[in-house]
């Protein structure tokens, strides 16, 4: 750092080179702190600019005050674009009352950053940038203040500009805040390609519900055909049919036939399996039911 003092003293027109060939060595914050209390500190900004793309605080807030200090808000818009990391609040204070029109657009633009969009848009509205406070309104994803400045467009009758926020910010604007204010000021014809697109995207919509719901319903109809083509196996056909476990036991193996079957009440005697002939008539009793066929006035048993 004294070598930059004495480059400054003797050889002004060297200390660029000198910081050049320092750069991996110095601090850049201190080489800052130092230059500015020389009163000295524009005749570094060849290496400023060569060393920016490091997006230092210290350098970029050096910079960007020797841009406003020129009047060159055209290095200042880009530095500020391209290099975020600076007090950029405090840069927004100082341009907002420039003489100059562009730094006062800087300094809205850097309020829309830091998403204070009703001061950004305030600026814009004062220096009659309807575009920029168009684009800050929409990038602020607010309904409210994008109505307002539809409101704001027909107090001033400007058409243009109420047909291009209404073209900038169609997703935020409700139709029939549009319709209103068509209505009442004559701006239908203004109004219709607005309207075009919400009809157009209704229509949109509801083919595409449609659609669904029609994929929806063939689905579920294979899935049913599907489902009765299907053959059953034995174990849904006995979950279906509750009693079938029942009728199971009482069936015999296959090629058995034995005398008794569970739940059958055999009485001595000449007759069938599940049958007792008495006096002529047959008797049946499986699983607890008792009927009588034919002719039981002969029988004296314990029935």
């Amino acid at each position: 750092y004294k070598a930059m003092l004495f480059y400054l003293e003797e050889q002004p027109q060297l200390i660029n080179e000198l910081l050049k060939g320092l750069t991996n060595k110095i601090d850049f914050s201190k080489t800052v702190s130092v230059m500015r209390k020389t009163g000295y500190l524009p005749i570094i900004t060849p290496w400023l600019k060569s060393v920016q793309t490091q997006n230092n605080a210290s350098t970029n807030e050096a910079i960007n005050q020797i841009y406003l200090e020129n009047e060159d808000y055209e290095s200042l818009r880009e530095s500020v674009t391209a290099y975020e990391n600076f007090d950029q609040l405090a840069l927004a204070q100082q341009t907002e009352r420039h003489k100059i029109v562009e730094f006062r657009r800087i300094s809205a633009f850097l309020y829309r950053k830091h998403q204070k969009y009703q001061k950004s848009i305030a600026l814009s509205k004062q220096d009659n940038m309807f575009r920029d406070a168009i684009e800050t309104a929409q990038e602020s994803q607010d309904t409210e203040i994008v109505e307002d400045i539809l409101r704001f467009f027909v107090q001033q009758k400007d058409k243009e500009f109420f047909t291009v926020a209404l073209y900038t910010c169609y997703d935020l604007i409700r139709p029939d805040v549009v319709l209103e204010l068509a209505w009442r000021f004559g701006l239908i014809d203004n109004s219709i390609p607005y309207f075009v697109q919400v009809l157009r995207d209704l229509t949109h919509r509801v083919e595409t519900v449609q659609k669904k719901h029609e994929d929806r319903e063939k689905k579920e109809e294979k899935q049913a055909q599907q489902q009765m083509n299907q053959p059953l196996d034995i174990g849904e056909i006995a979950m279906m049919l509750p009693g079938l476990n029942q009728l199971q036991m009482l069936m015999p193996p296959p090629g058995a036939m034995p005398n008794t079957l569970p739940g059958m009440n055999v009485m001595q005697g000449n007759y069938g399996v599940g049958q007792q002939n008495m006096g002529g008539g047959v008797y049946s009793q499986m699983g607890g039911n008792n009927q009588m066929f034919g002719n039981t006035s002969n029988y004296q048993g314990p029935f």
